[in-house]
């Protein structure tokens, strides 16, 4: 089967690189220490829960649905790629999820974009959760060693939830930063720095929905080994 393209990098995710690139993220990327970092997060009530997850399986053959898997995937990635795109273009009938005009003569220009890019943020947290549930109820029934990987993924999503919703929630607080970056950039021309802007909010949602989708690209590599290596 053709595998998904994805978007994985071993100098840091793409979110990470970009934040770093605007000069709004006071820590570059690195691997360096990565398993004692994660162990901090995770603690000692997380250490018992993974624990407690089963991790003895017997093998058997793989079921023959990674096809399915895969293709549910792309279908939904290109529509939540698509959702982003709508939302800065026009096309998006939802009012809440609409860039806001923004004039010369608009009160608070920043507030009205961060709530925008707030409202936009919570919409694709909720379509990547059920994203990644589809994608995991349906590798569990792949095979014995799958199901067992997603239990621990459920186990691992419990104990870094807070921690998850707590780094994502941080990044409309660097928008400030940029937004008078533009404002002191673009020779007085104030649609040009609102445009400037709009660009990097939405490059900015890409990069935030790849790094939110990448346990599920993790899931969707561990099906194309578990196939590939029950059909060797």
């Amino acid at each position: 089967m053709t595998k998904p393209a994805l978007h994985t990098n071993r100098k840091g995710s793409r979110l990470s690189n970009y934040l770093s690139s605007l000069g709004v993220s006071q820590h570059k990327p690195s691997q360096q220490n990565f398993a004692e970092r994660v162990g901090e997060l995770i603690g000692l009530p997380g250490s018992l829960v993974l624990s407690s997850a089963p991790l003895k399986v017997k093998p058997q053959p793989a079921a023959s649905s990674d096809q399915g898997i895969q293709d549910l995937f792309l279908e939904q990635h290109n529509q939540l790629v698509q959702f982003i795109a709508a939302c800065f273009d026009g096309s998006e009938t939802r009012r809440r999820f609409q860039l806001p005009s923004i004039h010369q003569d608009t009160e608070k220009p920043l507030t009205d974009l961060k709530r925008f890019y707030i409202n936009v943020q919570t919409e694709l947290a909720g379509q990547v959760y059920k994203l990644h549930i589809l994608i995991k109820d349906a590798a569990a029934d792949i095979s014995p060693h799958l199901k067992q990987l997603c239990t621990l993924d459920s186990a691992m999503s419990d104990i870094l939830s807070n921690h998850i919703k707590r780094s994502f929630s941080s990044i409309p607080n660097h928008l400030d930063q940029r937004f008078q970056y533009w404002q002191q950039h673009s020779d007085d021309n104030f649609e040009s720095a609102i445009s400037n802007f709009c660009q990097e909010l939405q490059q900015l949602l890409l990069a935030e929905l790849d790094a939110r989708l990448q346990t599920t690209y993790g899931l969707i590599e561990a099906v194309n080994e578990q196939v590939s290596t029950s059909n060797d």
